[in-house]
């Protein structure tokens, strides 16, 4: 059976609900066919009445049984990350948190008691400066390396709380600023964000697709890092790409730490 099957009830339902309304303004359904001549008047009117409710209420029980043919399917498409425009990221917390020393290097405490001075060049601090440190903001990293060459605007979404990575957004910036060309606009999002609060995030998100836009970058342009924060804002950075050619990226978190583009495609259910 293919797709097409289901116009048939659908035009039953044209046909018999015609009838239906014909009926119900007393109006005698099939009085010019050859059979209906010889039942009286009263009888034909009701019958033929009833068999409209029939056949409409059985076209309807027919098409709501093939419903899902009309229906589309979302499916997820998954590349590697190509270079975007527009780059909004859920930080996480750090753990251990960078800081500033007095000669204006970005540092990092390491497990082993030794001290991580982060340079300049991207690729060199994520495959060597930070080799074998097991650092979470190193992930960050990968999902910004790709978009280095076009990145035009970040937006730093920070989370909400005492343990929320909302305080660090400013070292997030200055770490940033680091690798990216000078003419990178690099915004802060106010307020932190509650990321376990699913609808808030949505919302928040949708708000900063929108000031994207406004700021002159088109959906294509803009790609939502979901890397960081609780599995509830990934769902949430990933679900404002569902009405939206909006994209959103993961870090894969196994060697060799790809970034991954994803994208909700709708598409009609295949012939069956």
């Amino acid at each position: 059976m293919y797709r097409w099957r289901a116009l048939l009830p659908g035009w039953l339902i044209l046909v018999s609900g015609s009838w239906v309304a014909d009926g119900l303004k007393g109006e005698a359904l099939f009085g010019d066919w050859g059979w209906s001549r010889s039942i009286p008047d009263p009888y034909l009117r009701l019958g033929s009445l009833v068999f409209a409710f029939a056949c409409f209420a059985g076209a309807s029980l027919w098409l709501y049984h093939w419903r899902r043919d009309f229906e589309m399917v979302r499916s997820l498409s998954q590349s590697p990350s190509s270079p975007h425009r527009s780059l909004v990221v859920l930080v996480s917390t750090p753990n251990p948190p960078p800081y500033e020393a007095q000669d204006g290097s970005l540092r990092l405490p390491a497990p082993d008691g030794r001290e991580i001075s982060l340079t300049s060049k991207l690729d060199d601090d994520i495959d060597h400066v930070l080799s074998g440190v097991r650092w979470n903001w190193q992930q960050l990293l990968r999902g910004v390396r790709p978009h280095v060459g076009t990145l035009e605007r970040v937006c730093l979404v920070g989370s909400l709380g005492e343990r929320g990575s909302s305080r660090y957004l400013h070292l997030c910036e200055k770490m940033l600023r680091r690798y990216l060309p000078a003419g990178t606009t690099i915004t802060r999002h106010s307020p932190a964000v509650d990321f376990e609060d699913f609808n808030g995030l949505v919302r928040e998100l949708r708000g900063i697709v929108t000031a994207e836009k406004r700021a002159g970058m088109t959906d294509e342009d803009i790609i939502i890092d979901v890397t960081g924060g609780p599995k509830t804002a990934s769902i949430a950075g990933s679900a404002i790409t569902f009405s939206a050619e909006v994209t959103f990226q993961y870090v894969r978190t196994h060697a060799p730490f790809e970034a991954y583009a994803y994208d909700v495609v709708q598409q009609p259910l295949p012939e069956r």
